[in-house]
């Protein structure tokens, strides 16, 4: 009977890991979001301290978006 137990938790398991949507995945809030590639690329840095590049300030804006990691903009460039 325990072996039952186990085998139906991970066969559960399976499906939800299946089901789940993929990380990189858009959130549907998001998916309104447009950004034009013609302005340069921006150095933004998170709460943590954790400098990233981003092809534009608009996409640091989707990135806030789906990830829900605010980037300040340090600075116009790469960083």
């Amino acid at each position: 009977m325990k072996h039952k137990h186990y085998a139906f938790y991970f066969v559960l398991g399976l499906i939800l890991v299946d089901a789940a949507p993929p990380h990189n995945a858009l959130m549907p809030a998001c998916l309104g979001q447009g950004c034009d590639m013609d302005s340069g690329p921006v150095c933004g840095i998170d709460d943590s301290g954790l400098p990233r590049t981003f092809e534009n300030r608009c996409m640091a804006e989707l990135a806030y978006c789906q990830y829900g990691t605010y980037f300040a903009e340090v600075k116009p460039g790469e960083c």
